[in-house]
Order: structure tokens, then C-alpha cells, then sequence
């Protein structure tokens, strides 16, 4: 993680898509994501996003600097949200389209029961699903849309748990989509508690976020 600090980015305020539970397996080490392709979700419901994934997304949103999304250089969780690093991942987009995890934070290792970073997105990781997750992946970067949901998924010791996630997408030093940032939030109680949702973040703070289509 890189140590500079852009002034305009730092300490804003505080303020992983479709498909059904069953789709979040966890088969490797860390969270497999729905299908992007998968059907529209219900609208939100009234529960409220965690605040630290609002603060990544008002973070996100002032390292922008009206462009579709932050440079990579720009978004220096180390220095300005420390304190949600444990719970990230940061994952690039190779030429050939495969995603490597360049950073995966200690909360989601204790979770997966190993370290991903410096691994590909792919079966040894995620299982049969791991093209479903390359594919959501892509989806955040091609569209340029923070995707955020709620569901369920399976750590390797096949405990269920609910999950609050974020995807976000970050460019590299050519302006050019490539980098992800993500972030995965255990929720109390029970894993059935919550109906699954997966929403594309609205671009304003004020405008409510849009239901995840196809």
C-alpha cells in the first residue's frame, strides 16, 4: 500500500451481484460473488449501509476528481482509512483479463484460513464459481459502477454468515479501468436474517441507489 496522501481526498465525513443466496459459496479464500448476469433484486430495503463501507464510498467518490473513477495513486486507503484495511481486498486486472489479489487484509485471511495475495482469481481460490467472480469483477471496471449487496456466504469450515460488501473500481496510471478495490463486512446474527440485495451505488450522495439489472 502506497504511503502518499492527496489533500483533497482526505477524511471526507463518514455518511461484494444478482442472484440468490445460495449463489455466495465460499469454496476457497474469500467471499465468491453472485452473478452479474443474474435477476434484478427487490428495491432497498430501510436498513442503512454499514458506515464504514458509506466511508469508502465518500472516499471513492472525492478521489474522482471528475473522472469515471480514482487512479489507483490516488486512493490511499493506508493514509486516509486506515482502519478498513484489515477488512479490503485490492485486486488488478492483468492484460490477459485474469484479476491477481495485490493486497488482502488480515480480517478476510483469519476468515479464508489462508492468504490469497499474489494468487489468480480462479478454481484453486473459488472453486467451480470462480468465473462467476472474475465476471462481477469485471463488471465494476467495464461499467465503472461501485456495486454494494448483502447476502449469504460460507467460510472453508462451512459456517454461514451474512455479509455486507463493496466493489469498487480504480484506474491505473494510463486513466485506463484496471484495479479493484473491495471490502467485506461480517454481520451479527443469523445468516438468514437479511434478504440477499446487490445494488449499483448511486453517482450522487443524494440519489438512491439504483437496483442491480442485468
Amino acid at each position: 500500500m502506497q504511503a502518499r496522501q492527496d489533500d483533497a481526498c482526505d477524511d471526507e465525513p463518514l455518511a461484494h451481484p444478482g442472484g440468490s443466496a445460495d449463489d455466495w459459496e465460499m469454496t476457497g479464500d474469500a467471499p465468491a460473488y453472485p452473478s452479474a448476469s443474474g435477476p434484478s433484486t427487490p428495491p432497498r430495503s430501510d436498513r442503512r449501509r454499514d458506515p464504514r463501507i458509506d466511508s469508502l464510498i465518500t472516499y471513492w467518490r472525492a478521489c474522482r476528481h471528475g473522472r469515471p473513477m480514482p487512479m489507483r495513486r490516488d486512493f490511499d486507503i493506508l493514509i486516509a482509512r486506515p482502519r478498513l484495511l484489515p477488512m479490503m481486498v485490492i485486486l488488478e486486472r492483468l492484460p490477459d483479463g485474469q484479476f491477481v489479489h495485490r493486497y488482502v487484509g488480515s480480517t478476510i485471511v483469519n476468515l479464508a484460513g489462508r492468504d490469497a495475495t499474489g494468487r489468480i482469481v480462479g478454481p484453486d481460490l473459488y472453486g467451480d464459481r470462480w468465473q462467476v467472480v472474475a465476471k462481477t469483477y469485471a463488471r465494476a471496471i467495464d461499467d465503472a459502477v461501485v456495486l454494494w449487496g448483502i447476502d449469504r456466504a460460507t467460510w472453508p469450515r462451512g459456517e454461514w454468515r451474512s455479509t455486507e460488501w463493496l466493489i469498487a473500481p480504480l484506474a491505473g496510471l494510463d486513466g485506463m479501468p484496471r484495479w479493484l478495490a473491495t471490502i467485506t463486512l461480517v454481520l451479527d446474527g443469523p445468516a438468514t436474517a437479511r434478504a440477499p440485495e446487490i445494488h449499483v451505488v448511486g453517482d450522487e450522495p443524494d440519489i438512491e441507489d439504483k437496483p442491480g439489472a442485468p
